[in-house]
């Protein structure tokens, strides 16, 4: 409110924004693409930083758009200096809401990601065909899900790289283990946790694991499906941010008899 912000949707203008990466340590993320025509719409403020710098220079229209120093916007890290550092974050501060159809695209780090955003947003067909993955738009220096699934049948080092065991949302009591599959990269340290809740929330079963070595590598997580009453249940899992456990996904299930 000090500088006029609190009223404009902030966008800007390049991927690897420098206040992703922190963002990265403590949130889910992802990017929201905006036709670039939006800049030329009324109204429009152009900052030559980030608009909540004490020292930024804010203008509409050329007056404001020349300010904006596109070389620094294009610079990659590590940056030249501060104040190229500083230029990057240069925004475009919109007055009104940002109506859907000026949304390009909505991009996903990875495939488990982009499913879990489905999920979310499952009624609404039209929105989600703008979803897409692209993971060089983030950082790496982050731990995240690639894949996930679940399925009844037995899961060993061999079948799982060989990617023949197919997702499964049906369970029997008689199936003896209900296993969560996981692809993921993690960085040394991080805690993976998986969570099998029943319908009113209250935690059926959980693993946790804490890696301590980085890289790409699958984990299953196993279950006995006599731990389950018939009925509808979900498992999710964390991966540990800064801030606390940071929600990958969410599997819905349900457990016949």
């Amino acid at each position: 409110m000090h500088h006029g912000n609190w009223d404009k949707v902030s966008l800007s203008w390049c991927k690897k924004h420098p206040m992703a990466y922190w963002r990265e340590l403590k949130q889910h993320l992802c990017y929201v693409i905006v036709d670039l025509g939006i800049a030329l719409e009324e109204e429009i403020i152009f900052t030559d930083r980030n608009a909540t710098d004490s020292y930024h220079i804010r203008n509409k229209g050329l007056t404001g758009l020349n300010n904006v120093n596109f070389d620094a916007v294009r610079a990659d890290y590590p940056y030249p200096s501060v104040e190229i550092k500083k230029q990057k974050q240069a925004e475009i501060l919109i007055p009104h809401k940002v109506k859907l159809e000026k949304v390009t695209h909505i991009v996903f780090r990875s495939q488990s990601s982009f499913e879990e955003a489905k999920r979310i947003c499952i009624d609404y067909p039209n929105f989600t065909e703008k979803f897409t993955v692209a993971d060089r738009l983030f950082y790496l220096q982050t731990s995240y899900v690639q894949l996930h699934f679940l399925t009844s049948k037995q899961v060993t080092a061999e079948n799982v790289v060989r990617n023949i065991l197919q997702p499964e949302s049906v369970f029997s009591i008689n199936d003896g283990k209900i296993t969560l599959v996981v692809l993921q990269k993690l960085i040394y340290g991080t805690k993976a946790t998986a969570r099998f809740l029943n319908n009113v929330g209250n935690e059926v079963f959980s693993e946790s694991e804490t890696i301590s070595f980085g890289g790409e590598f699958w984990s299953w997580y196993e279950v006995e499906s006599g731990l389950f009453k018939e009925g509808n249940y979900t498992v999710e899992f964390y991966l540990s941010g800064t801030e606390g456990d940071i929600r990958q996904f969410v599997i819905p299930f349900s457990v016949t008899n």
